[in-house]
């Protein structure tokens, strides 16, 4: 039930821009123990930037973690922040 085109599916606008279209989609390393690693990066901006080519997916699965409960993963936390739901989110400062 989490199968996603094995493709990018351009649509034109930012998000999937068109140059991308047909593009293959691999697995990607988005956060490693939880630590960012990768942003999302297009045909045309990652020989620019220095980055390597990871479009958008259409599915997000996390793996690993210890098992703890939701208060025992806060209690824990020095420093951090919980979003509890993804809906319409907007880049977080």
């Amino acid at each position: 039930g989490l199968e996603c085109e094995p493709f990018v599916v351009a649509t034109g606008d930012a998000a999937a821009p068109v140059p991308d279209n047909g593009l293959s989609l691999t697995r990607t390393g988005w956060i490693t123990r939880g630590e960012l690693r990768t942003l999302v990066g297009h045909r045309r901006t990652g020989p620019d930037s220095g980055t390597t080519v990871a479009p958008r997916v259409g599915n997000l699965v996390l793996t690993g973690g210890t098992g703890a409960s939701l208060a025992d993963m806060v209690a824990s936390t020095r420093r951090g922040i919980l979003i509890t739901a993804l809906w319409y989110l907007r880049p977080v400062d």
